[in-house]
């Protein structure tokens, strides 16, 4: 039997959200897709079709917009002056924080980006810690993996 690259994503993403259920309940739609965004990474994914197809397919009723890289709900009536709050729940970093739990966390912060009203100033507290800890390049790989720079962040020198 042949894998094509949609069968090797979807296949990951199954096992992922699996153990999501089971130890992570709140994780969210856009946990999904940086986890997608990140197999596609790993494996060289370059066709953004693929992931779309991948995610939509997991996230139903949801779908990824691939050219404002954002998800919308297609079965919200455009209508519908009735919105379903969403909590706010951001995760909390250990006493002695890693790389990827600052990474973890930027990116749950990055999404209430102009919703919540201090995300912009978390985000920039969490990278200069980082940058403390572990060097401004570990804050610049951040900043790229997380897309920060589509929402106004620079690389530092």
């Amino acid at each position: 039997m042949t894998y094509n690259a949609h069968d090797i994503l979807l296949g990951c993403i199954e096992v992922w959200r699996g153990e999501q259920i089971k130890y992570n309940s709140q994780f969210s739609t856009y946990d999904t897709l940086d986890k997608l965004k990140d197999l596609c990474d790993t494996y060289s994914i370059e066709d953004k079709n693929i992931l779309k197809s991948v995610f939509d397919e997991c996230e139903s009723p949801f779908v990824y917009n691939i050219e404002n890289d954002e998800i919308t709900n297609s079965e919200e009536d455009d209508e519908s002056e009735e919105e379903e709050e969403v909590i706010y729940n951001p995760p909390k970093l250990p006493k002695e924080p890693t790389i990827e739990d600052y990474t973890y966390i930027i990116k749950y912060e990055k999404y209430w980006v102009d919703v919540k009203e201090y995300s912009h100033n978390l985000i920039g507290m969490y990278l200069r810690e980082c940058a403390d800890k572990y060097g401004k390049e570990e804050a610049n790989n951040i900043i790229k993996k997380t897309g920060l720079e589509k929402l106004g962040w620079k690389i530092s020198p």
